[in-house]
């Protein structure tokens, strides 16, 4: 499972810097693009077809006026979506946060659908 964490980062490092943004290293959001804070999430084949929002980070978004970069490595193409345009979504979805517990604290997350994202 740690190799998944290195192919994430190093998506969420190129995806932005394709788009002509500026990764991040710290801790918090992925990266800057026209200004703006950005998160890339990402589905692949080998995985179910959706995309996890992670509610701390997402009030993050909301907050900042940030937007998400969604990538189907699969189909190799990605979209953009403001943080407000995800809230809106999830709201489809009945938006109920899901409580995943990991190092004994509970971490809040929702899940959009990759034909959401892509119509």
């Amino acid at each position: 499972m740690a190799n998944a964490g290195k192919w994430h980062t190093k998506l969420e490092k190129d995806i932005i810097i394709k788009l002509g943004g500026k990764p991040l290293t710290k801790k918090g959001y992925d990266g800057m693009l026209n200004g703006k804070a950005v998160e890339v999430r990402a589905t692949k084949a080998d995985r179910t077809p959706r995309f996890k929002i992670d509610k701390p980070q997402h009030d993050q978004m909301l907050k900042l006026k940030g937007d998400y970069i969604f990538v189907d490595v699969k189909a190799n193409k990605h979209k953009i979506l403001s943080a407000k345009k995800v809230s809106k979504l999830m709201d489809e979805n009945g938006h109920d946060w899901l409580t995943d517990k990991h190092g004994g604290k509970n971490w809040k997350h929702e899940f959009l659908w990759k034909g959401q994202v892509f119509g």
